[in-house]
């Protein structure tokens, strides 16, 4: 009992204190402000103004690291989708689903409509090799550019058409052997 009610009073103390500490995603944040992304750059000068972190600080802590050199999931989905739809990359419009330290999940979609979704993970350790590695991925449309793209969506509807006439067929063929079982029961009285 000492301890859940210790515990519950840790968590709203933490909740009381939480509300005064920014959460900052800084590597999101820097590589932005080096892009010089609009809201990136607004964030970085709010974060200044107010003093609570010092962004110039952080920044150059994570240019130091080496985080912002890293690949990023997003320029493999680009690669690929100006693959799949025979477009220049800087056309491709990615949005990143999910990203952690072992996989990512992005969608690109290029001028035309074409959307693929792509499933990645990092390369490994001194693999020499500097984009993501694509596992599966979803198209929503047929792509050009002589790549074949399996749309798994019409895959998978067309199984559950296919799985939905046996099932019909088989009601059909039981209904059919029930009805001429009860032609036969009624004769036979």
């Amino acid at each position: 009992m000492k301890k859940s009610v210790l515990a519950f009073l840790t968590v709203a103390s933490m909740d009381a204190y939480a509300v005064n500490i920014p959460v900052v995603n800084m590597l999101e944040l820097c590589t932005g402000y080096f892009q010089g992304e609009p809201q990136a750059v607004a964030a970085f000068d709010r974060l200044k103004a107010n003093g609570d972190i010092d962004p110039v600080k952080m920044c150059a802590q994570v240019k130091a690291s080496g985080e912002l050199d890293k690949p990023k999931p997003e320029a493999t989905a680009r690669s690929f989708m100006a693959e799949i739809a025979n477009v220049d990359p800087a056309q491709v419009r990615v949005l990143v689903d999910s990203v952690s330290t072992w996989t990512a999940i992005a969608t690109a979609t290029a001028p035309d409509g074409k959307t693929c979704s792509f499933s990645m993970i990092p390369p490994p350790a001194g693999a020499g090799y500097d984009g993501w590695l694509v596992g599966a991925m979803d198209c929503k449309k047929r792509g050009s550019g002589g790549i074949s793209i399996i749309d798994l969506g019409a895959t998978k509807q067309a199984e559950a058409d296919a799985d939905a006439k046996k099932a019909a067929a088989a009601a059909a063929k039981i209904k059919a052997v029930a009805a001429a079982e009860a032609a036969k029961a009624k004769a036979g009285q």
